[in-house]
């Protein structure tokens, strides 16, 4: 996912970000801080027990509440659809290629 955000035209993404709070330390997959925003791949795996949803749901409305935008995509998005991808992510950091 990162190597299509940089082919895409945008600025590399930090990797498995983590963010420090007195009571927490969400990860995400790939993140931009200083626009505060992050993008997490959802593959099958990763995300199939209702543990797994549960704490990822807790993850992203604690970003959400941390005024952070968590964007999520999946295989389709990152081999078939790549380029809605991208744009997705440039929408939320207000990039403009240049």
């Amino acid at each position: 996912m990162r190597w299509r955000f940089i082919d895409g035209g945008l600025p590399a993404p930090e990797l498995q970000v983590r963010v420090v709070d007195a009571a927490s330390w969400p990860e995400m997959d790939t993140a931009w801080r200083k626009q505060r925003v992050g993008a997490e791949f959802d593959g099958l795996e990763a995300h199939m027990t209702a543990t797994q949803l549960r704490d990822d749901r807790h993850r992203h409305n604690w970003l959400t509440e941390h005024q952070w935008t968590l964007l999520h995509f999946t295989g389709v998005d990152v081999y078939r659809r790549w380029q809605p991808m991208v744009a997705t992510v440039a929408r939320a950091l207000e990039f403009v290629p240049g």
